[in-house]
């Protein structure tokens, strides 16, 4: 949950800092998909999360 919460915070909304921090702070070990049901071919290392090719484009992670 604190995985794909930490990376659509710090991709879309910029400003959640302090949250996107909380959330780092939480991580677990290993990775996961952003979207379970979707095929999942780049890894957001930083948050450890499988996103779609395409996912994101135009905003910074």
């Amino acid at each position: 949950m604190f995985k794909r919460l930490g990376y659509l915070l710090s991709t879309f909304f910029h400003s959640e800092t302090e949250l996107a921090d909380a959330c780092r702070a939480r991580l677990s070990a290993g990775n996961t998909r952003l979207d379970q049901k979707l095929p999942a071919d780049k890894l957001v290392t930083a948050w450890r999360v499988w996103i779609p090719s395409g996912f994101g484009d135009g905003a910074s992670a």
